[in-house]
């Protein structure tokens, strides 16, 4: 096996690697310092690619890699090896909602992901929803938008609120989790793998509104 095979077998295989591979194609040049916090992000969502876990709540500060870890590099990740999965990703805005597809599309369009995953194929894409050949896809949303009628065997909740509003959130809690609660419904996330990501400190309450 060529350096080069081997390295394609390697992010196949480990989520670890895949993400810092997906890093340097969403920022090149940008230094990846790998650390003890990113190891236990994958070690949780391999527990979750096992069958272990079907809740998960991943609650660190901003700009820790949070979102590229999990909303972008693991379903890329996932759909390369099951491109039939549906998952849901849900941000805090429009914005951030069509900045993290984005980034998942330039992974997924890069020449190495497309040598190492050959099935996982767009068939179309809004900007917001991709579809694969397979019938799977990712689909980008922010809190607070439609979700009626979608199933999903994944939803990821990345940060549901901006982190400069975490003191207004923590005396508007209940109100945010009633909210959370009236816009997922438990009936839909019963059903599906449960991701929150947030460095919020009413997560608790949003957490146990929505599960």
């Amino acid at each position: 096996m060529n350096d080069h095979a081997a390295l394609g077998a390697l992010l196949r295989s480990q989520l670890s690697s895949f993400v810092w591979k997906c890093v340097q194609t969403i920022a090149p040049g940008s230094p990846f310092l790998p650390n003890w916090h990113i190891e236990a992000i994958i070690c949780q969502l391999m527990r979750v690619q096992l069958g272990e876990v079907s809740r998960l709540l991943i609650n660190q500060p901003p700009r820790s890699l949070k979102s590229i870890s999990v909303s972008v590099a693991y379903v890329a990740w996932l759909l390369g090896h099951d491109p039939t999965r549906r998952v849901i990703v849900v941000s805090y805005s429009n914005e951030l909602a069509g900045e993290l597809h984005r980034q998942f599309r330039m992974v997924i369009d890069s020449a190495w992901y497309q040598a190492i995953f050959p099935t996982m194929r767009p068939a179309r894409d809004s900007g917001l929803e991709l579809v694969t050949t397979a019938g799977g896809g990712r689909f980008a949303t922010s809190v607070g938008g439609t979700l009626t009628g979608r199933g999903a065997d994944i939803i990821v909740i990345d940060d549901p609120s901006k982190a400069e509003d975490a003191c207004r959130r923590w005396r508007a809690s209940e109100r945010s989790s009633g909210m959370a609660a009236r816009w997922c419904p438990g009936s839909m996330t019963k059903k599906a793998v449960l991701l929150l990501l947030s460095c919020s400190v009413c997560t608790k309450m949003i957490w146990l509104a929505i599960c």
